[in-house]
């Protein structure tokens, strides 16, 4: 994946549209549907990805319920596996914090630098990308 290129398409609500296309723009190609479909529309689209890359959100587990493997950054707010996405296959990626358990979803995080996802660094992604790939016998 490093080398090679994939064909990227972003899902998510509106409020994700204007990102998606700083994204697109930033990468030179990709897929911005983020906010132009329903719910129902959104799954079918990530119902024909090989695998997904995502956050601690709605749109990972609406992959992962349509059989898609996932590799998802998740942040410790919660308990391990509490919201991580069901089935098989999936990679998922926590930096673990002393804050960890801190529940907090309405308030900004309290500890400077929000480490439990800043901490999860470009390279574990990457390397969770192509274990991805071999887990999937190079298709991706």
């Amino acid at each position: 994946v490093r080398q090679g290129r994939a064909e990227v398409l972003i899902v998510g609500g509106p409020a994700e549209h204007e990102i998606g296309e700083q994204m697109v723009r930033a990468w030179g190609s990709g897929l911005n549907a983020a906010g132009k479909f329903p719910v129902l529309v959104s799954s079918a689209l990530l119902s024909q990805c090989i695998f997904m890359v995502g956050l601690d959100t709605g749109t990972t587990n609406l992959a992962a319920a349509q059989g898609v493997p996932c590799v998802a950054l998740y942040g410790c707010r919660e308990e391990p596996g509490r919201f991580f996405p069901l089935g098989k296959g999936h990679i998922v990626l926590r930096n673990p914090v002393s804050c960890a358990g801190c529940r907090l979803i309405l308030e900004p995080c309290r500890v400077y630098g929000h480490p439990c996802m800043n901490g999860i660094t470009t390279d574990a992604v990457w390397d969770a990308i192509e274990r991805m790939q071999l887990s999937l016998g190079g298709m991706a």
